[in-house]
């Protein structure tokens, strides 16, 4: 049996096991509901196929992320965030959400979309607010694209 991790403080052990340029991404789009590979490759189109696989592989080995085969024909797998670790990682992103409009904010960098995201109804979470910009980006994004190749 592997023995536990030693970390050199709190903030090492999610640095750890979250870290990387992906994990938290893709934990942002999976708290919203089970998703399955190709809604995660359209969501974050600059992640390779094999990274995203690393990434959700490492996520499911620390027990943060379940891995569902639906025995459908034909069938299919869905990932999600575990039950048990839900309320936690929303804390998490949320905090992390919050923290880049901030950031964003005070040093000048652009966000496409923002007023979408200001005329969401308060009440609802910071992740609930950035999923709806990162869905008016991608019809923006797309908008643009289609424009391009008329």
């Amino acid at each position: 049996m592997p023995q536990p991790p030693i970390y050199q403080c709190p903030v090492d052990a999610p640095v750890q096991v979250l870290g990387g340029k992906w994990k938290l991404v893709l934990l942002f789009y999976l708290l919203q509901g089970p998703r399955r590979n190709g809604e995660l490759r359209r969501l974050v189109p600059a992640i390779t196929q094999k990274m995203l696989t690393q990434q959700l592989r490492g996520l499911e080995a620390d027990g943060i992320v379940v891995r569902t085969v639906h025995q459908r024909v034909p069938p299919f797998v869905t990932y999600a965030v575990a039950a048990d670790e839900a309320d936690r990682l929303r804390g998490v992103i949320d905090a992390l959400c919050d923290w880049g409009q901030y950031w964003c904010s005070k040093t000048g960098a652009t966000v496409l979309a923002v007023d979408a995201l200001a005329a969401v109804p308060r009440g609802r979470t910071a992740a609930d607010r950035h999923l709806d910009l990162h869905r008016e980006v991608v019809d923006h994004v797309g908008a643009s694209v289609d424009q391009q190749q008329v």
